[in-house]
């Protein structure tokens, strides 16, 4: 038999519907990191996790441990609802969809916990949309272990040149190149390293394209869902 978690702060990722009146829900921790909780009788009228089980919406969460496969014993909501809209909300999904292709369970990432909190406020802020996904997901990559040194030549061990471009290896590391698929101004390596998006459509362009080349290569080929619904709602209202 398991012993109760104490509270903590989560975040709903998704829900799966589980028998007729019960969901598992993926929720996202600081210290316990990614973990599937079984919600019994969640679908009920009269459950008082009903109406606040819901993504975007900062909880607190005390679960029974017994396995992979977690009981939930406790939820509460923590503060207001962060709640994006329009394509905000198709940005919003795409950070779900990414942590749960990108974590495993049970791994803690804090920072990381941080990280999407804020992101997902930003979005519902209606900042744009672009600066904070791809913040988002240069930090995540670093956070979960999976960052590069932009700084570097891993090739000729010296440091990034401004005036040079440079393609980018997703295992090793960045070095100087002119013939790479996609290539990189140093300029716009030395502002990643920095924790900055350059600014200028060349840049927002390439950056755009390494962060998909590096992501695929964390998570696999199969498309990411929510992205390709935010690709088409922004195509049809361009």
């Amino acid at each position: 038999m398991g012993s109760n978690s104490d509270w903590q702060p989560a975040w709903i990722l998704h829900q799966y519907e589980y028998r007729d009146s019960s969901r598992i829900l993926e929720c996202f921790t600081p210290h316990q990191g990614r973990i599937g909780v079984l919600a019994l009788g969640l679908k009920r009228p009269k459950s008082p996790w009903r109406g606040i089980a819901q993504p975007f919406r900062p909880l607190r969460l005390q679960h029974n441990q017994k396995g992979e496969l977690h009981r939930l014993t406790g939820l509460e909501s923590s503060g207001p609802a962060q709640q994006p809209q329009g394509d905000a909300l198709y940005a919003a999904f795409y950070l779900n969809e990414l942590l749960i292709r990108l974590l495993r369970r049970q791994d803690p990432y804090p920072e990381l916990f941080a990280l999407y909190s804020r992101s997902i406020a930003a979005l519902a802020a209606d900042m744009p949309l672009e600066p904070v996904l791809r913040l988002f997901e240069l930090q995540a990559l670093n956070y979960v272990g999976y960052g590069l040194d932009f700084a570097n030549d891993y090739k000729r061990h010296c440091a990034v040149d401004a005036r040079q471009y440079y393609a980018v290896d997703a295992q090793q590391g960045v070095y100087q190149s002119q013939s790479a698929d996609l290539l990189l101004k140093g300029e716009w390596l030395q502002a990643l390293a920095n924790g900055q998006i350059p600014a200028g459509d060349e840049a927002r362009k390439a950056v755009n394209a390494l962060m998909r080349q590096l992501i695929r290569h964390h998570i696999g080929d199969k498309p990411l869902n929510s992205r390709e619904l935010l690709i088409a709602s922004r195509k049809i209202q361009s």
